[in-house]
């Protein structure tokens, strides 16, 4: 993961992260967390689809993850516990902490709709694929 944070009249931050084996590292350090698959930028739900893509969950299943979570502005890391739940091909349930909110996603994984408070602009799908459909 490489973010670039730049905000106001602020110098530009930079948050550099690996993932080696299982294990985490910023600037070539390890950072003791292991066990974190995924990483989870605040800002943004295209970082849903690393999960919802690598679980694979059918109608019915739930999986309850450790995903590294970046705040921004503060580009703190916190290490968050995060539960996705599939109702039907391409709609999911997110929860982590006391915080829910139901997902639509397209045929790719990628989030269409986050709980109303977020929407994809502008789609467009090949002929004969359907948005919503069955990540695989």
């Amino acid at each position: 993961a490489d973010v670039r944070l730049a905000l106001g009249a602020e110098p530009p931050r930079r948050l550099r992260l690996e993932q080696r084996a299982d294990e985490w590292w910023r600037d070539a350090e390890p950072l003791g967390i292991d066990g974190c698959p995924d990483v989870d930028l605040v800002v943004t739900p295209a970082t849903n689809t690393l999960p919802i893509r690598r679980l694979g969950l059918q109608a019915g299943e739930t999986a309850t993850i450790r995903a590294l979570w970046i705040r921004v502005p503060s580009l703190e890391l916190v290490v968050a516990e995060q539960e996705y739940a599939c109702h039907a091909p391409g709609r999911y349930r997110y929860r982590a902490g006391s915080f829910a909110a139901d997902l639509e996603v397209d045929e790719d994984g990628l989030v269409v709709d986050y709980a109303g408070i977020w929407r994809r602009a502008a789609e467009e799908t090949a002929p004969g694929r359907p948005r919503g459909g069955p990540v695989g």
